[in-house]
């Protein structure tokens, strides 16, 4: 997933509730590579002075990619904290010489990787956009990796590069989970980045997705601009809308409340300054006495 701006709001989504973070028995998983920092703020300041150095500024720069690794439920037993920076530290180096901040969530039943890698690359300023192809012999290095040194992840092998038609079948399945699985990453993403409905459509468009309608309503996203997902079958079906856009209504009330509340705060201190300033004019006023006879002490007259 590419993103053209928010940075920011991107790496926080990776570390903003702890309960993904962690599961029992377990402490959380973060792994970086080229980052110094360790406080979030400062990872982000170090993202966005990497993308400084960009020799070649457009509008519609991609300033930062999320990438999961999804892993099947079933595979969980054998997913520890080695194997999930092993497979963190493989995409890094197959993905190349860039910023790299990822956390492991434990939510929804099983284990996946976030991964943020910088727009460019580390100090060079150079953009690393990878092409489809690229992208595919990304996948399948990725793939003959799990298979070499974890060959017990077998539910976690969408097959990738193989056509033969015995894996059709499960090939389309495993893909469509992973594409399923990558949507509500998206959906939740820019449901935490958006402060209304605009901005929420906005931020799925820029994940490259393409929302649907049927009737003027929302019905569905297609993956890629290509294979479609039900909002019903993401778990957003008309109720959780319904929901969201009274939530994002609330949120622009409340800010609206909170400027008219600035506004009149800011108004009533030049009131009271105003009226503090004439106080102060008039305690003058009845302080002043009127000029006394002439004095002959020429030291007072000095």
């Amino acid at each position: 997933m590419s993103r053209k701006a928010n940075i920011g709001r991107t790496i926080s989504y990776l570390f903003k509730d702890e309960t993904k973070l962690k599961k029992e028995g377990q402490k959380s998983i973060t792994i970086r590579k080229n980052v110094r920092s360790r406080k979030l703020e400062n990872v982000i300041k170090e993202f966005k002075a990497n993308e400084s150095l960009r020799k070649y500024h457009r509008s519609d720069a991609v300033k930062l990619y999320h990438t999961v690794l999804s892993f099947h439920e079933k595979d969980s037993p054998f997913l520890n904290e080695k194997a999930l920076k092993d497979f963190a530290g493989e995409y890094m180096k197959q993905r190349g010489e860039n910023m790299y901040i990822a956390a492991a969530h434990f939510d929804k039943g099983h284990i996946h990787l976030h991964i943020c890698e910088s727009g460019t690359g580390y100090l060079t300023g150079k953009a690393n956009r990878l092409s489809k192809q690229e992208f595919k012999e990304l996948k399948v290095a990725m793939q003959t990796f799990q298979q070499a040194k974890y060959p017990e992840l077998k539910h976690s092998l969408p097959e990738h590069g193989k056509g033969s038609k015995p894996n059709e079948k499960r090939y389309t399945i495993n893909l469509r989970d992973t594409q399923k699985q990558t949507l509500l990453d998206c959906l939740k993403q820019a449901e935490f980045n958006s402060k209304n409905t605009n901005e929420f459509i906005s931020q799925i468009k820029q994940s490259g997705h393409e929302p649907y309608y049927r009737g003027g309503r929302l019905t569905g996203i297609k993956y890629d601009g290509d294979t479609k997902f039900r909002l019903s079958r993401l778990g957003y079906e008309k109720g959780k809308m319904e929901e969201l856009n009274q939530r994002f209504d609330k949120e622009q009330q409340q800010l609206e409340e909170l400027e008219d509340l600035r506004s009149q705060s800011s108004d009533s201190k030049d009131r009271d300054t105003e009226t503090r300033g004439r106080e102060i004019d008039e305690e003058k006023d009845d302080q002043y006495e009127p000029d006394m006879e002439p004095d002959n002490d020429d030291d007072y007259s000095r």
